[in-house]
């Protein structure tokens, strides 16, 4: 169960497919840049399967807003590294009660 969202998002960063498949609400939407684009469901965490996490990231202007008891949604800036590669984008993620559990129902990401 999500009981800090900001950790969740911290850990679809860093870990693998095993945290998508727990945090993923079974129709969640993700954007990315091409050639990623949109993704939905279970594809999400079967394109992760063996590809590389991000080493670190951090979560600046970090903005939470409570929309009820059953939605809370996170826009930040993220820099993330990889093997010396850094990746900056605008993120927001939509979070929503489902069976008594928090889970991912949106993810965008804007590149910088």
């Amino acid at each position: 169960m999500v009981a800090d969202p900001w950790r969740s998002e911290e850990r679809l960063w860093l870990e693998g497919a095993g945290a998508y498949e727990e945090l993923l609400h079974p129709e969640c939407v993700m954007v990315f840049m091409e050639p990623v684009g949109i993704m939905t469901g279970q594809a999400i965490p079967e394109s992760l399967a063996g590809a590389p996490r991000w080493d670190g990231v951090e979560m600046e202007a970090r903005t939470r807003v409570d929309g009820g008891p059953d939605v809370v949604v996170l826009a930040y800036r993220a820099k993330a590294t990889r093997r010396g590669e850094t990746y900056q984008a605008l993120c927001s993620s939509t979070y929503v009660r489902s069976d008594g559990n928090w889970v991912i129902l949106q993810h965008q990401q804007t590149p910088l």
